[in-house]
């Protein structure tokens, strides 16, 4: 037997009860749309934005109604812009759940002209024959932060060894 067919032992509904039961199917998809800690958009084959959640307003300061129907375009820093449309074209000719880029930065631009540093997820999805894609944005602000300090903290202590004419070794013994 499927564990999926047995009701979970904290009172949630087995799957196949998930999936026929509206209310239970709403309340699923209210959490994972609005309490999410991403900033989710879904933006439609011509690049316009039909969806915002509420982190979204809240990492980029834009209200939700003021971005519905505008191009997605407008929350990539400017010199991005010009290609995007093209991207988006590709995307959505042969579209994959993905990362963007892997190893590349990317930034979305926040209503006030500031960049903010994110990862950005996108999962294709069709509803009645219209093609869209969920694109969820992750703040690394506090993860670019860290990363700058270690680089500091490094070059400092590289800095003190060599004005100290000191090493410092790791032994790899087998």
């Amino acid at each position: 037997m499927d564990d999926w067919d047995i009701a979970d032992p904290r009172g949630l509904p087995a799957r196949d009860s998930c999936i026929a039961e509206p209310a239970w199917a709403e309340a699923i998809l209210s959490a994972l749309l609005v309490d999410t800690v991403d900033a989710l958009f879904v933006v439609d084959d011509g690049g316009a934005i039909t969806f915002a959640n509420p982190r979204a307003e809240a990492l980029l300061g834009h209200p939700a109604h003021e971005l519905l129907g505008s191009p997605i375009e407008r929350l990539i820093p400017l010199g991005q812009r010009h290609s995007h449309a093209e991207l988006v074209r590709r995307f959505f000719a042969k579209p994959t759940p993905r990362l963007m880029g892997s190893g590349m930065e990317f930034s979305a631009v926040h209503a006030n002209g500031t960049p903010i540093p994110v990862e950005i997820g996108l999962s294709p999805f069709e509803v009645g024959g219209r093609k869209l894609v969920v694109c969820s944005l992750r703040d690394i602000r506090q993860r670019k932060e860290a990363q700058e300090a270690l680089r500091l903290s490094e070059t400092r202590s590289n800095e003190v060894q060599r004005i100290g004419k000191i090493g410092n070794w790791d032994w790899n013994i087998v």
